[in-house]
């Protein structure tokens, strides 16, 4: 498949700007965007008002924000519709979103780099 070795660079530089993005969305109280070996790990802390499908939502967002600053850095095919980037045909993706309500439910997806998509 892929080559382990001639994994995208993603820096940190990207890394920041994609949290930046997006700690901007009102309903985003805190957003890490981080990489460990062949994992991104996108975590969310969101407004504990919002329905499970918009929390997801959110997610997604998070994943493609990602992929299209990477994208563009590394010469990669961006997100579009349900595709969400070719970073993600080398890199395993995790993503929580909770909120502070200890009472909520923590929701994860993970998508693997031979899986297409992500379920949560």
């Amino acid at each position: 498949m892929f080559d382990d070795h001639k994994l995208p660079t993603i820096n940190k530089d990207t890394l920041q700007f994609a949290m930046k993005e997006m700690n901007v969305h009102s309903e985003v109280l805190n957003a890490l965007i981080g990489v460990e070996g062949e994992m991104i790990y996108c975590s969310l802390n969101v407004d504990d008002k919002l329905t499970k499908a918009e929390k997801e939502q959110l997610g997604e967002t998070c994943a493609k924000t990602l992929a299209t600053n990477v994208s563009e850095d590394a010469n990669l095919k961006g997100p579009s519709g349900d595709y969400l980037g070719e970073i993600y045909d080398y890199y395993a993706l995790e993503i929580t979103v909770g909120t502070d309500n200890e009472g909520d439910e923590i929701i994860f997806a993970r998508k693997y780099t031979n899986n297409k998509g992500f379920t949560w």
